[in-house]
C-alpha cells in the first residue's frame, strides 16, 4: 500500500511539473510573441522614422540651396538694396510741376539719394552676403557628402539586412523541418501511449483475474472452515456430553459406596471376632494386594495423564483454532486490501493515461500554435523587410523559441520515461501482488496441513478418550465388582484409592478367600 501511494504521489509531481513546464512554456511563449510583434513594430518605426528623416534632410538642403541661389540672382541682378521708408500722408511729398507725378518722381529722387547715400553699405552688404553664400555653399556641399556617407551607410545596411533576410528564411525552412520531426516524435509518443493504455488494460484484466480466482479460493476456505468449525463443535459437545456422564456415573457410585459404607461398618462388628483365625491367610495374601494396589496405582497415573493430555490436547485445539481463525481474518484483510490496491491502481493508471493524452493534445495544440505563429511572422518579416529589417534578432529570438520547443520535447521524452518507469514499477507491483498471492495460497496449503494435523490429533484425542472411557469402564467395573463382594478402597499414602483388580495370571478365588482379603484391606 505504501509502494502505491508513493507511486500516486511521484505520478502527481510528474503532473504538476508537467503542468508548470507547459504553462511555462505558454508563458514563454507569449512574450516571444509580445517581444516579436514589438520588434517588428520598432522595426517598421525605425524604417519610417529613418526615411522621413532621410527625405527630410534632402529637401531642407534642396530649399537652402534653392533659396540662397535666388538671393544670389537677386543680388546679382539688383546689386541694390530696395528700402521702403514709411510716410505719414501724401502732404509730406514736396510740390512738383504739373503732369508730374508727384510720387514717382519723390520716390525717384529718393532712390537716386539713398543710392548715393548707401552705395558703400550696400557693397559691404554684397561681399557679405557672397561670403554667406560661400559658406552656404561649403556647408552645403559637406552636408551632401554626409548625406551621401549616410546613404552609402544605408545602403550597406540594406545589403546586410537583406543578406540576413536570406539565412532567416534558410532558418525558417529548417525550424519548419525540425517543426515537422517534432511532429512525427510526438506522433510516435502518442502511439506509445496508446500501447502503455493497452498494457495497463491487459494488466488491470489480469488482476481482475486474480481477484476473481482469490474471491473463489476465499469462498472455498471459508466453507471448508465453517464445516470444520462445525465438525469440532459438535465432536467437543459430544466429548462435553460424555464429560457429564462419566461425572454423573461417579457421583452415583460415590452415593453408592457411602450406602455401602455403612453397611459394611455393621459387618465389621462381627468380623472381628473372626480376624485372629484369618491372620495366615491375611498374610499370605498382603502380596498379592500389594501387587494389585501397585497395577491399580498404574492404571490411576495413566488414566490422570491421559486426562492431562485430553486437557493439553483440547488447550491446543483452542489455541489452534484461535490461530486459524486470526490467519482467516488477516488473509480476508489482505484480500481486501490487495483489492483495494488493485482498484487504486487502476485508477491511476486511468487518470495517467487522461493526463497523458490532454498532455498530448496540449502539446500538440502548442506545436501548431507555434507553427501558424511561425508562419505568420515568416509573412510579416517578408511585408516589412522592404528597407530595413531586424531579422538578426528575431532569429536569436526564434532560436530561443526553437531550443525551449526542444528543451519542452526533452522534458515530454523524459516524462514519458518516467512514466514507462511508472509502468515497470506497476507491472513489478503486480508481480509482487501475484507473488503475494502464491504466498497466501501456500500459507492455505499450510493452513489445511495444520487442519489435518489438527484432524490427527483429534482422531489421537478421540483413540485416547476411548482408552479413557475403557479404563473408567474397567475400573467402574472393578470397583462395583469389589462393593458388591463387601471390599473398600483404602488410601495408600497420598495417592487416591483404586478399585481392586486382578490379572489373567491370577488363580480365580472363592468368596471365602475374597472376604478375607476385604477383612486384610480393612
Amino acid at each position: 500500500m505504501n509502494e502505491i501511494e508513493r507511486h500516486r504521489e511521484r505520478t502527481q509531481t510528474l503532473w504538476h511539473n508537467f503542468e508548470g513546464k507547459l504553462i511555462e512554456f505558454k508563458m514563454a511563449n507569449f512574450h516571444a510573441d509580445q517581444m516579436l510583434t514589438k520588434i517588428v513594430n520598432q522595426t517598421a518605426n525605425n524604417a519610417v522614422f529613418y526615411a522621413a528623416e532621410l527625405t527630410r534632410r534632402v529637401e531642407c538642403m534642396e530649399k537652402v540651396d534653392e533659396q540662397q541661389k535666388r538671393e544670389t540672382e537677386m543680388l546679382r541682378k539688383t546689386g541694390n538694396v530696395f528700402i521702403v521708408v514709411p510716410f505719414k500722408s501724401a502732404n509730406a511729398f514736396p510740390a512738383y510741376p504739373a503732369g508730374v507725378d508727384s510720387l514717382r518722381q519723390f520716390l525717384a529722387n529718393m532712390d537716386r539719394h539713398e543710392q548715393n547715400k548707401e552705395e558703400p553699405k550696400n557693397q559691404a552688404r554684397i561681399l557679405e552676403l557672397e561670403n554667406q553664400n560661400r559658406e552656404q555653399a561649403e556647408r552645403l556641399a559637406k552636408n551632401n557628402d554626409d548625406a551621401n556617407v549616410f546613404m552609402g551607410q544605408a545602403h550597406r545596411k540594406i545589403g546586410e539586412l537583406e543578406q540576413e533576410k536570406i539565412e532567416s528564411a534558410k532558418l525558417v525552412q529548417k525550424l519548419g523541418d525540425e517543426k515537422e520531426s517534432q511532429k512525427l516524435v510526438i506522433e510516435q509518443l502518442g502511439s506509445e501511449m496508446t500501447e502503455m493504455s493497452k498494457e495497463v488494460e491487459a494488466q488491470n484484466q489480469k488482476i481482475e483475474e486474480l481477484e476473481a480466482a482469490n474471491s473463489k479460493l476465499q469462498q472455498a476456505d471459508n466453507e471448508k472452515q465453517q464445516k470444520l468449525n462445525e465438525a469440532q463443535q459438535m465432536k467437543i459437545n459430544e466429548e462435553s456430553e460424555k464429560m457429564h456422564m462419566i461425572e454423573a456415573d461417579l457421583q452415583n457410585q460415590m452415593k453408592l459406596s457411602a450406602n455401602q459404607k455403612t453397611s459394611i461398618e455393621a459387618r465389621d462388628l462381627q468380623i472381628g471376632e473372626l480376624k485372629s483365625q484369618f491372620a495366615e491367610k491375611s498374610k499370605k495374601m498382603e502380596n498379592e494386594i500389594q501387587n494389585a494396589q501397585r497395577q491399580l496405582i498404574a492404571m490411576q497415573e495413566a488414566l490422570d495423564s491421559s486426562e492431562r493430555n485430553a486437557m493439553d490436547l483440547k488447550a491446543d485445539i483452542d489455541q489452534l483454532m484461535e490461530s486459524h481463525k486470526t490467519k482467516i481474518l488477516g488473509f480476508q484483510n489482505r484480500i481486501l486490501v490487495l483489492r483495494q490496491e488493485a482498484t487504486d491502481q487502476r485508477n491511476n493508471n486511468a487518470n495517467m493515461k487522461s493526463a497523458n493524452d490532454e498532455a498530448t493534445r496540449k502539446m500538440i495544440g502548442k506545436l501548431r500554435e507555434v507553427q501558424i505563429n511561425n508562419i505568420a511572422l515568416r509573412k510579416s518579416l517578408l511585408e516589412t523587410t522592404g528597407k530595413y529589417n531586424l531579422l538578426p534578432g528575431v532569429v536569436a529570438e526564434q532560436k530561443q523559441d526553437l531550443e525551449a520547443a526542444n528543451g519542452e520535447v526533452n522534458n515530454l521524452k523524459e516524462e514519458c520515461k518516467t512514466v514507462k518507469e511508472s509502468d515497470a514499477q506497476a507491472k513489478r507491483e503486480l508481480q509482487l501482488q501475484t507473488e503475494k498471492v502464491d504466498e497466501l495460497k501456500k500459507q492455505q496449503k499450510e493452513l489445511e496441513a495444520s487442519r489435518d494435523e489438527l484432524r490427527r490429533k483429534m482422531d489421537a484425542f478421540n483413540s485416547a478418550k476411548e482408552a479413557f472411557d475403557l479404563a473408567k469402564t474397567q475400573v467402574n467395573a472393578a470397583g462395583t465388582s469389589d462393593l458388591q463382594k463387601g471390599r473398600k478402597r483404602r488410601n495408600v499414602g497420598n495417592k487416591k484409592a483404586a478399585p481392586v483388580s486382578y490379572t489373567a495370571n491370577e488363580p480365580k478365588r472363592n468368596s471365602w478367600e475374597l472376604f478375607c482379603l476385604l477383612i486384610n484391606r480393612n
